[in-house]
């Protein structure tokens, strides 16, 4: 076997550049629902996440998703014809683990049901760890499918990456894990079209001409079973470590609350994760989950202007004025850092007809609403 190995990270500002930047619009309500990328790229975050899918079993976007994928085999196979891949592109695969129980179901199927076997999987994430992950974990797999194969990985934003993405080959393109509706900022209407739009348009480029894409993606619009999916101990210490990071790895920012005393001290690590400064809190808007940072006792974002880079930061921004002299939350006040939207298959559709993918099927879960949903790029498109 002579399997290759290759990572690419899309080159882009240093991390601390943009953690400061998001902190500034998130805690200036300048923007909302943007903090996923720091949970993802944080030193323990990936951790926490893992966690979270595989120890919080009402968590059904993992755990009901892998038995879609393994009930759905066949007829994905029979939508996009899985023996014509020559390239496969995994989109967001996040921890191994979770790629091998869902992503890894259709590896195998491609294998074992076709007469071509493909000739390299690529992974595009945002995190570098689950990208180093999966370097290893499909090394291992392909050694045991036999296969002869090139991995490669891509870590950066998927849109970014898409931009510069040059086809090659019959690609079929896997997103799982409802990456779709994890947008950057909440939104009020009840599908937002032009963000979905511009997703579809980067998986069509991902794709190529002739390619073909199986996407996942959530439509419970079930209030309780949302809550609950959300309600765990593992995610609450995923989104605290978000604001951990902000206070230690971002620059000239600092976080403080106010005492029994009245008096401001630096928050501790300790005291995050106890829950003892935010409360993590899943709170349902009719078609998304919105999972919300509320203060527990009164909190100030301290901003440092003799620090260079903030300022630097801050007036890109065109904001230092917003900033000056720092923020305060008041107890009960909240901050929304992710929003998990839910989609109906048909709006999905009609967002992929704009951009010019033919919808095939849509793989439907009738006690949850999770949905894998095909499309075909066209061979000339306009």
């Amino acid at each position: 076997m002579t399997e290759q190995k290759k990572s690419c990270t899309l080159e882009r500002a240093p991390y601390r550049d943009r953690v400061t930047q998001e902190a500034i619009l998130w805690f200036t309500r300048m923007k909302q629902a943007n903090l996923d990328f720091i949970g993802y790229e944080s030193a323990e975050g990936p951790a926490y996440f893992e966690r979270f899918t595989h120890n919080h079993d009402a968590y059904y976007p993992y755990h009901e998703e892998t038995n879609l994928i393994h009930s759905s085999v066949a007829a994905l196979e029979e939508d996009v014809n899985l023996s014509e891949t020559e390239r496969l592109v995994i989109v967001g695969q996040g921890p191994w683990t979770n790629c091998l129980n869902k992503e890894g179901q259709i590896i195998r199927a491609i294998v074992e049901r076709s007469h071509a076997r493909p000739k390299s999987v690529d992974f595009i994430e945002i995190s570098e760890e689950f990208n180093a992950q999966a370097r290893v974990g499909m090394h291992e797999y392909a050694k045991e499918l036999g296969l002869d194969i090139r991995v490669r990985t891509y870590t950066g934003e998927f849109e970014k990456i898409a931009n510069n993405w040059k086809p090659n080959g019959q690609t079929t393109v896997i997103s799982t894990g409802s990456m779709i509706g994890n947008l950057d900022n909440a939104v009020q209407e009840d599908f937002p079209q032009a963000a979905v739009k511009e997703l579809m348009n980067a998986f069509g480029r991902i794709a190529g001409r002739n390619g073909t894409i199986i996407l996942g993606y959530d439509g419970n619009l079930d209030e309780v079973s949302n809550k609950r999916a959300y309600s765990s101990v593992d995610l609450s210490h995923f989104f605290y470590n978000m604001i951990w990071e902000i206070h230690t790895n971002s620059h000239g920012l600092s976080l403080r609350y106010l005492d029994d005393e009245g008096d401001y001290q630096d928050i501790t690590k300790e005291q995050l994760m106890n829950g003892e400064i935010v409360r993590y809190k899943p709170v349902w808007k009719g078609h998304q989950i919105q999972h919300h940072l509320e203060f527990l006792v009164p909190v100030e974002m301290q901003a440092d202007f003799k620090n260079p880079d903030l300022l630097r930061i801050a007036d890109d921004l065109e904001c230092r004025n917003k900033i000056n002299g720092g923020l305060n939350f008041k107890t009960g006040s909240s901050l929304v850092a992710m929003t998990s939207e839910k989609f109906s298959d048909q709006d999905v559709s009609n967002a992929a007809k704009t951009s010019g993918l033919q919808p095939v099927k849509a793989h439907k879960d009738s006690n949850t609403g999770l949905c894998l949903h095909t499309f075909r790029v066209p061979a000339i498109t306009a």
